[in-house]
This record gives structure tokens, sequence and C-alpha cells, in this order.
């Protein structure tokens, strides 16, 4: 299946804080060089999501989501343990 792409993408706004993607399902999304500081990601599904390069992306924050093999993390964020 081919990605959805969103390049260069920011999910933050000092204004409004940071966007709130908890219980959401995101599948075969491309979010190169997306700015994903401090958004909220508790039992987000990833299936098959490239954040290979997404800036702002903590441990924390990827913890707290269901990230299944397919998708690829930016360097130094460890994949999660599974999901029951």
């Amino acid at each position: 299946k081919d990605p959805k792409n969103f390049p260069n993408l920011s999910f933050f706004d000092p204004a409004k804080g940071s966007a709130n993607f908890s219980n959401a399902t995101l599948r075969y999304v491309n979010l190169k060089n997306a700015n994903l500081k401090g958004v909220e990601f508790s039992k987000t599904i990833f299936d098959s999501v490239n954040m290979s390069e997404a800036l702002g992306l903590t441990q924390p924050q990827i913890n707290e989501a269901c990230v299944d093999e397919k998708t690829k993390l930016p360097i130094g964020i460890k994949r999660p343990n599974p999901c029951p």
C-alpha cells in the first residue's frame, strides 16, 4: 500500500498546545520531517507508519502507543513493548 505523505507537517502549536492522537489508528502514514513535539499518543495504534525522520518525538511519548514491527522509528527511539 502507498503511504499517505505528510512531509514537513507540524502538529505543535504553542498557542493551543499540542495535538492529541490518543486512541487513534494511523496506518500507512509517512510522517517524514513531521514535528511531533508534545503530541499525545496514548493508546495510539501505529501500523506501518514511517516516523524515521520525525522531529521532537520522545521515548515517553512512544511508550504510550501500540507500535507494530513495520513502523519505522527515529534513531534513538526504541520500540515499546507490544500492546495486549
